[in-house]
């Protein structure tokens, strides 16, 4: 998946790479990134690039943007993205940030929204939580700082068919992602959704 996170320097070239980088690669998916702090260069790069070859959804960073979870920009960003309707991967930051990602969810109980890390930068038993309360939270929990008991008890939190996979390659080494979720001790009839199927229907990959 690529992340496009050059992008926050410069949205509009970041997200033409990453769209390039999906047409020349296939099999390569990637997300736009949307900037809460130009809403209306990301509405029109959403309706340029958005359903692109390779493009199955878009990214919202509220620590780099510094735009917490919680704040009337992003939620004024969620209204553009809610019209597009391409799952949301979002890095959240922020005080009572679960409580204002599931307000931002009822408000569009259509968008999937997708917890990056599971939490802040590593899983939350929060994300568990509020993904339990919502039908369009979902999760997926790479991380170089998840803690075994957290990660266990996620698992038994989160509805399994909106717990997902996820590496953060090239900056984690997806292999030492799949340790975390081998030790969270998914039950094996819910591993091919977590590992797969998830996935595959969220992002329509068949």
């Amino acid at each position: 998946m690529a992340h496009s996170l050059y992008a926050f320097d410069e949205l509009k070239a970041g997200n033409r790479r990453a769209v390039e980088a999906c047409a020349r690669n296939e099999g390569l998916l990637g997300y736009l990134v949307a900037d809460p702090n130009d809403i209306d260069a990301s509405r029109d790069l959403l309706r340029r690039w958005g359903d692109a070859p390779g493009i199955v959804g878009v990214k919202v960073h509220t620590e780099w943007s510094h735009r917490h979870t919680g704040s009337p920009e992003i939620a004024d960003l969620f209204k553009v993205l809610a019209d597009h309707g391409r799952p949301v991967k979002i890095h959240n930051d922020g005080p009572d940030w679960d409580r204002h990602l599931l307000r931002i969810a009822r408000d569009h109980p259509k968008l999937p929204i997708i917890i990056a890390h599971s939490g802040l930068g590593f899983p939350n038993l929060e994300g568990a939580r509020i993904a339990a309360e919502s039908d369009n939270i979902y999760a997926e929990m790479s991380s170089s700082f998840a803690q075994i008991p957290t990660v266990r008890e996620f698992i038994r939190t989160i509805p399994t068919e909106r717990m997902m996979f996820g590496t953060d390659a090239p900056l984690l080494d997806p292999a030492f992602v799949l340790g975390t979720y081998q030790d969270a001790e998914i039950p094996e009839a819910d591993q091919a959704a977590i590992y797969w199927d998830n996935a595959a229907r969220l992002f329509g990959l068949g």
